[in-house]
């Protein structure tokens, strides 16, 4: 006799809790603030380069620079009224 194996709530994953809460972090980034390529002193883009720094079996993105600003004069106020709320 074949029995199936049958998943009881018990053995969910542990890391779904993690992996909501970071969506719901990025989602919200992402609604919030606008991110853009850095520009130079001429109004242009500054491209980003293609390359890694690789440390073992981790590889990340070179650092490089970024324009990270609130979306609307609304979303600015929100992020005035959680750092007052923070301090």
């Amino acid at each position: 006799m074949i029995r199936r194996l049958r998943w009881k709530a018990c053995c969910k994953c542990n890391g779904r809790y993690l992996s909501e809460q970071l969506w719901l972090t990025y989602a919200s980034l992402l609604a919030t603030f606008n991110i853009e390529k850095a520009k130079d002193d001429s109004g242009r883009d500054i491209p980003i380069s293609d390359e890694y720094q690789e440390f073992g079996f981790i590889s990340h993105k070179t650092p490089f620079e970024c324009w990270i600003t609130p979306r609307s004069h609304g979303h600015r106020q929100l992020i005035e009224e959680v750092n007052l709320l923070n301090k």
